[in-house]
């Protein structure tokens, strides 16, 4: 029998004293370790025999964290925490946390990788509508003032609050999109609240995103074109930000940043001089990968 083999085994039947044995004389699994104290898919289980076991594993870690090092202590929560997120039981992410963070917040030098497990943990328990794990990672960013390291996923890629509305998860929505004190990236939010067909909540981010610290004095046409959110420039195109001059920089920034449909879009609406165009296609000429035979085809310069 391997440790791993040992290891679950010791788990099922709840023995602690072995569990504890085996980590400390071997390098076992701990995504194993976490995954068998997880109930799987929807078959019926032994409710108390789960608790149990997670009391087993709670235990085990708690006695030998000491002994991990950095690698150890992320896998633990990342590895474990999502498991648990995406079972449903959300117990043994509260029960794991103090642990983990505890050791996170002592260790010389520090954990560089921890804001990221959070930032993974709360995705998790935002994509699964697993709002008491959401409170908890949000809650803790606030109180240990962390809070801008919480949205930084969000600077080129979906993050929490818009993987959230993509795949509905309406009550994780309504509580982040609430919560004071952590900015996140509005502009992604806003592409796909429009995407998504929400425009009550479209509505809602095009009023908060003026007011966003992090993006203050900023444009919001502007800055969707930039990004390729091709529905939500129309969207904004056709609720007002049809301004010749405002459509004519979206143009500009677009065609810099190879944004092909947005650049076919713009084209047409009839707001280009011809020197707009001149300067769109020396940014697209001047740009990393704009595929610039687009800008030929919407027009003649």
């Amino acid at each position: 029998m391997t440790p791993d083999e040992a290891l679950k085994v010791a788990i099922e039947i709840n023995d602690l004293k072995w569990v504890q044995e085996l980590l400390n004389r071997y390098r076992c699994n701990l995504r194993d370790v976490m995954a068998r104290s997880q109930p799987s898919g929807r078959r019926q289980f032994d409710h108390q025999g789960h608790i149990q076991r997670q009391e087993c594993v709670i235990k085990a870690i708690n006695k030998t964290i000491t002994l991990l090092d950095t690698d150890d202590i992320v896998d633990i929560m990342d590895e474990g925490a999502l498991a648990a997120v995406r079972n449903g039981h959300v117990t043994i992410v509260e029960r794991l946390f103090p642990i983990v963070i505890r050791r996170a917040y002592t260790s010389l030098p520090p954990v560089v990788d921890w804001f990221d497990v959070v930032r993974h943990v709360l995705g998790e328990g935002a994509a699964h509508g697993q709002l008491p794990v959401v409170k908890l990672m949000v809650d803790h960013a606030l109180t240990r003032r962390y809070r801008d390291e919480i949205p930084r996923e969000d600077l080129n890629d979906d993050g929490t609050l818009s993987k959230a509305i993509r795949v509905g998860q309406s009550g994780v929505v309504e509580y982040l999109v609430n919560v004071s004190g952590i900015s996140w990236n509005l502009k992604n939010v806003f592409i796909a609240a429009v995407d998504k067909g929400q425009v009550s909540l479209a509505e809602r981010i095009r009023e908060l995103y003026p007011q966003e610290r992090l993006v203050r004095g900023q444009n919001l046409f502007i800055d969707v074109a930039c990004s390729g959110g091709l529905n939500a420039v129309k969207y904004l195109y056709n609720n007002g930000y049809n301004d010749s001059e405002l459509v004519r920089e979206a143009f500009i920034e677009a065609a810099y940043d190879a944004q092909d449909r947005v650049v076919e879009f713009l084209a047409g609406t009839g707001c280009m001089a011809s020197k707009v165009l001149e300067i769109a296609f020396e940014s697209a000429c001047s740009g990393i990968s704009l595929n610039v035979s687009t800008l030929s085809r919407s027009f003649t310069i």
